[in-house]
């Protein structure tokens, strides 16, 4: 299930039970993965799912090199579904059910400063004006996701 909080109509909407799902692995699946999506819009059909940051490699040629390996997520996932339905029912969290851990960050303090200081030469360099340097992190969960 994908329930977004604020779908069309600016109302809770959940995608259940796709009629089929669409994921790209490697680069060259990426581009026929978009062209189905296209073609199941194109028939009426609703799609919600993710398109990974680093899918972005596979749509530029010149990035393609770059693309980080060992991923243990797909470029791209997607449902194509008939219709969002109504999801109000989904949002009833039992907050006492609920429990999130610390953050803990996956870099180091020193790995962050220096990929700060790298950020900080590259916009005097005026290669970029603006980066946003972000770190993983990773924290435990029980309750429902919603």
């Amino acid at each position: 299930m994908i329930l977004l909080e604020h779908g069309p109509g600016a109302r809770p909407v959940a995608f259940r039970e796709p009629h089929a799902v669409v994921v790209a692995w490697t680069p060259e699946e990426v581009a026929p993965a978009l062209a189905r999506l296209d073609e199941a819009r194109a028939t009426g059909r609703w799609v919600a799912g993710y398109l990974s940051y680093e899918a972005g490699y596979a749509l530029e040629p010149r990035l393609l090199p770059l693309l980080p390996e060992g991923r243990v997520h797909p470029l791209l996932s997607f449902g194509i579904y008939d219709r969002p339905e109504p999801a109000q029912a989904d949002l009833q969290k039992p907050a006492d059910d609920v429990q999130l851990g610390p953050f803990v960050p996956l870099v180091t303090r020193q790995d962050y400063g220096a990929a700060f200081d790298k950020v900080a030469a590259y916009i005097r360099a005026g290669d970029c004006y603006q980066i946003n340097l972000t770190f993983p992190l990773e924290a435990s969960f029980t309750g429902t996701p919603a």
